[in-house]
């Protein structure tokens, strides 16, 4: 289901210029001055304000016509958002918390060891060690080290990287002991 935006159309915009002097000669008399001006008038001339006001009025419908499709278009817009956001929440609710946490604590192991190897930097314990015997504690403790030693600086600098990569970097003992629980 897709909508398709219409170009704007100048002549869908109303008109609803009414001369000042229409206004006026009309709010200045009484009543009775009204209907008796009236009485006294041609009738071709009695139709133009008619004219006029029906003009307005017409131009108006239109307007009208043209904001209630917008309003359609966005209503359903914000349908289809509040659908997505639902099958998001949704989605984000069934995921496994214990996958979450080795999602982030990957994706932060992954983040220390690109900036160590771009930096030419050694791991804390130096390049000597196996990483494959150590045991969980004392590898995850190595990095927990190393994302202490990587500065704000070599990520904005090194990287582009914001702040919010640093402070994460902080909290990777955080996230360790999720997932080492």
């Amino acid at each position: 289901m897709s909508l398709r935006l219409r170009p704007f159309d100048p002549s869908m915009s109303p008109d609803l210029s009414i001369s000042q002097s229409t206004l006026d000669s009309e709010s200045s008399l009484s009543s009775v001055e009204v209907s008796q001006a009236h009485a006294s008038q041609n009738p071709q001339t009695d139709d133009l304000p008619s004219q006029r006001y029906s003009a307005a009025l017409d131009a108006l419908n239109a307007s009208n016509h043209n904001l209630e499709y917008k309003l359609a278009k966005i209503q359903a817009r914000n349908l289809r958002l509040k659908l997505d956001l639902m099958r998001l929440q949704r989605h984000i609710t069934s995921f496994h918390h214990d996958l979450l946490a080795t999602w982030e604590a990957d994706i932060l192991t992954c983040l220390i060891e690109v900036v160590y190897q771009r930096q030419g930097r050694k791991l804390p314990r130096g390049q000597d060690i196996d990483l494959r015997r150590l045991d969980r504690k004392a590898l995850s403790a190595m990095y927990t080290i190393a994302a202490g030693r990587i500065g704000r600086r070599a990520l904005r600098g090194l990287f582009g990287l914001s702040q919010h990569y640093w402070l994460a970097l902080q909290k990777y003992d955080e996230v360790r002991g999720l997932v080492f629980l």
